[in-house]
């Protein structure tokens, strides 16, 4: 969900400084600037979640479960012949924590049962902590759940333990359908399952978008149309 909001707010932000730049010449320089760093942190962070996210990777290939491991000292390689395997497990552990600011942990054990051994690998966990009066903790990417489902390993199951109830239901839906619930639905069961000062900040933050949405529309309508009308396209 939070993947979907960023690329809305992005291409928004680009697309507004790059009609700026076109319509405003005396801003060009510095407006072309912002585009600039703006792109370099947003792809500094992209690959710094994408390394972080792929430190476990799982694959079915070749009638083997292939399993890199990248979190130790070692790199682990392990390939699991699917015919041995009993069952693969995953156990999920997620929780809003709120003893010192609005934080939310997520675990995810991976276990695999063969007719030999249990082979158990753990994926990096994942903390969001927003400090105490910051507002809500960032929506975590938990898309290797899914991803395993995708896979459809030998008799795989899960087990959710925690207080985070749109997670819960999210891949609940997941493992009936093999599909995700649409935007506006996993965002509702976000926003129920927050806290009531969080809910009031989340209400605040979509009216203040809107206000943000709005005052921008309404600039670029003041440059844009009398643009279109020097340049003929506007009648």
């Amino acid at each position: 969900m939070e993947n979907k909001i960023h690329i809305i707010f992005k291409i928004f932000i680009i697309a507004y400084l790059a009609l700026m730049c076109f319509l405003i010449p005396e801003h060009r320089v510095g407006l072309i600037i912002a585009i600039v760093i703006y792109f370099i942190i947003n792809v500094i962070v992209f690959n710094d979640m994408n390394e972080f996210d792929e430190l476990l990777q799982i694959k079915l290939q070749n009638n083997c479960l292939e399993i890199i491991d990248k979190q130790e000292q070692e790199q682990k390689h392990i390939n699991i012949p699917i015919n041995e395997i009993e069952y693969c497990e995953s156990i999920i552990n997620a929780n809003y924590i709120t003893t010192i600011g609005p934080s939310l942990s997520f675990s995810h054990k991976f276990l695999v049962h063969t007719t030999s051994k249990k082979y158990e690998f753990e994926f990096p966990k994942k903390i969001r902590y927003s400090g105490a009066y910051s507002g809500l903790p960032k929506y975590i990417n938990y898309d290797e759940i899914f991803q395993l489902f995708d896979l459809n390993l030998p008799n795989y199951k899960y087990t959710f333990d925690g207080n985070i109830d749109h997670i819960k239901k999210d891949i609940e839906y997941y493992s009936m359908y093999h599909k995700r619930q649409n935007f506006m639905k996993r965002y509702s069961l976000y926003f129920l399952d927050l806290p009531f000062l969080p809910k009031l900040q989340n209400i605040l933050y979509i009216i203040a978008i809107m206000c943000f949405l709005l005052v921008n529309l309404v600039l670029i309508m003041v440059y844009l149309l009398p643009f279109l009308r020097d340049h003929g396209i506007f009648f």
